[in-house]
């Protein structure tokens, strides 16, 4: 199946683990321009976990190209989704995670932090997909902090569970 559909399966199942009066809610609070499904986070988490035993021979390829497809929705509970398959690509696809990048050729966690619209994204983005990658390839912060403007790049970074070698955000430079 491609990703497109493996995406496509996945909303459905976001979508009916949602509630109207939680989307009402969500986007009130979060005040932007994405839908919202009302899927609780605990919720996403279960249909991400269902989604990956489902998919036991699961490819690094087909990993990033699910998450790309959903993070590509202008849906909120998609876009978290996508940050849940994510942070637990160490999982499926051990080694080097892939390059994936925007249009603009930005890496993925500078260009996901750029458009994400909101605080909420940013920071799972930050702690749970690039925090967990930093962790093991340290480098990596570098090149996802580049396209960022300052306030949001000081943000990743100070979000993040792990700074290489434990400096602080103004050593990563």
């Amino acid at each position: 199946m491609s990703a497109a559909a493996e995406a496509a399966d996945l909303e459905a199942a976001i979508r009916a683990a949602g509630t109207p009066e939680r989307a009402v809610s969500e986007r009130a609070y979060l005040k932007i321009g994405l839908e919202f499904t009302g899927t609780a986070v605990p919720a996403a988490r279960a249909v991400v976990r269902a989604w990956r035993r489902d998919h036991p021979g699961l490819t690094r390829d087909l990993l990033t190209g699910v998450a790309a497809a959903l993070w590509a929705r202008p849906v909120f509970d998609c876009r978290m989704a996508a940050l849940l398959l994510l942070a637990d690509q160490r999982a499926a696809a051990p080694g080097r995670p892939a390059r994936a990048a925007d249009r603009g050729g930005r890496p993925a966690g500078g260009a996901a932090a750029a458009d994400s619209g909101t605080w909420a994204l940013v920071d799972s983005l930050a702690a749970d997909v690039m925090g967990s990658m930093v962790e093991r390839y340290p480098e990596l912060i570098r090149e996802a902090v580049k396209p960022l403007p300052p306030a949001q790049r000081e943000a990743l970074l100070a979000a993040c569970r792990a700074c290489p070698g434990g400096r602080g955000a103004a050593d990563t430079t």
